[in-house]
C-alpha cells in the first residue's frame, strides 16, 4: 500500500512540473512575442536565445530539475543550459554599484514580468528568511559527510 501512495504522489509531483512548464512556455512566448515554434527552433537570435534563458532560469529556480532534463526541451545539452544560467546572472545584475539600470536592462524587465506572472500564478513565494542573504544550488559528493562541494548557482534572496 505505501508503495502505491508513493509512486502516485510522484507522479502528482510530476504532473505539477509539467503544468508549470507549459505554463512557462506559454508566458515566456508571450512576454517576447514569439511562437513554440521559434522558441524551439536552431537560432541564436538574440531574442529567441533570451527568451529560452527565461524559460531555464524559471524553471530552474522553480522545480527540482537538472540541466540536461531542461537542455531536453529544445534538444540542447547540460552545458547550454548552464551557459544561460551563469549569464542570467551577469543580465540580471547592475552595471556598477549603485546603478539604476541592470547589465541588459530589457531581458531583465522581461524576466522580472514573466516571474512575477508565473509566481503569482503558482503561489510561488519569495522566501524570506532572516540573516540568511543567498539561496544556492550545489553539488556534494555525499549529502551526510559534505567533503566536496561545488556550487552551481547562487542568487540573492
Amino acid at each position: 500500500m505505501k508503495k502505491t501512495y508513493a509512486i502516485s504522489k510522484i507522479e502528482g509531483i510530476m504532473e505539477l512540473h509539467e503544468n508549470i512548464s507549459e505554463r512557462a512556455m506559454e508566458v515566456v512566448c508571450a512576454i517576447n512575442n514569439i511562437n513554440r515554434e521559434e522558441l524551439k527552433t536552431v537560432t541564436r537570435r538574440p531574442d529567441i536565445a533570451h527568451a529560452r534563458s527565461h524559460f531555464w532560469n524559471y524553471l530552474i529556480k522553480r522545480i527540482p530539475t537538472t540541466y540536461k532534463s531542461l537542455g531536453d526541451f529544445f534538444d540542447k545539452d547540460h552545458a547550454t543550459v548552464l551557459y544561460h544560467v551563469r549569464n542570467h546572472s551577469k543580465f540580471m545584475e547592475p552595471i556598477r554599484t549603485n546603478a539604476k539600470f541592470r547589465y541588459n536592462e530589457q531581458y531583465a524587465v522581461k524576466y522580472d514580468t514573466i516571474e512575477s506572472i508565473l509566481d503569482e500564478e503558482f503561489k510561488f513565494k519569495k522566501l524570506q528568511v532572516p540573516n540568511f542573504k543567498y539561496r544556492i544550488t550545489a553539488l556534494v559528493d555525499d549529502p551526510q559527510r559534505w567533503t566536496r562541494i561545488i556550487v552551481e548557482h547562487h542568487e540573492e534572496l
